[in-house]
């Protein structure tokens, strides 16, 4: 018959060397550390870990959204354009204004006409220019002569504002002088970083002052 008693008392009772060392104690507390102390240094690792990353994200991302992250990145004055808000450029007022988009998209011909309402309630006269359309007229084959047309217009009104198309069109580059700010327009919602630099470098190796950058007003839903 098989006997009843475990292995180890088998072995004691054959005369073998095995013995118990110790005994197995219960533990005090049932888990180490505690649950609260774990949770507590958890969510302090991650809201220390998401603050950083929201903030590398907002000076190194890819997308700017509101008017203090473009004066962050470029060190320009940035504004939205908000409904029946006046645009006055800063500083001395200038003869000429250049009004150019940075993106499909961008409410240029508002903030154009928002500037020129502006200027004709400052007192003096001022003229709009509209050279936004790509498909410009032209003369015996040859394009407008911009930078003479505004000329004249300077002559004859104390502002001119220009709508133009874009900032790398012959139109824009035949606009540009050292004394004729440019507004940059962006869209509504998230600014491409790269498409900002890029014009806000342009302008500088031109060097052509840059007025500020001007963001379209995001849509707002109605509440019935």
């Amino acid at each position: 018959t098989r006997s009843p008693c475990g292995p180890a008392d088998t072995a004691i009772g054959e005369g073998g060397l095995v013995r118990q060392l110790d005994f197995a104690e219960s533990p005090r507390k049932p888990s180490f550390p505690e649950p609260w102390l774990t949770f507590g240094l958890g969510a302090f690792g991650g809201l220390v870990l998401g603050v950083m990353f929201a903030m590398i994200t907002g000076w190194f991302g890819r997308w700017l959204r509101d008017p203090r992250e473009i004066e962050r990145a470029t060190g320009l004055s940035a504004q939205r354009l908000a409904p029946d808000t006046p645009l006055v450029v800063a500083g001395n007022a200038p003869r000429t204004v250049l009004v150019v988009p940075i993106e499909r998209g961008a409410p240029s011909g508002v903030v154009a006409q928002r500037l020129l309402s502006s200027a004709s309630h400052q007192g003096g006269t001022a003229t709009f220019l509209d050279l936004s359309n790509p498909l410009t007229p032209t003369v015996n084959g040859n394009g407008l002569a911009v930078g003479p047309m505004i000329d004249q217009l300077e002559s004859q009104y104390s502002m001119v504002v220009v709508h133009l198309p874009g900032l790398a069109t012959d139109a824009t580059l035949a606009a540009l002088r050292n004394n004729r700010p440019v507004l940059l327009v962006a869209p509504a919602g998230r600014v491409s970083r790269a498409r900002l630099e890029a014009a806000v470098q342009m302008l500088h190796r031109l060097q052509v002052p840059c007025a500020g950058v001007v963001i379209g007003d995001e849509p707002r839903t109605r509440v019935l």
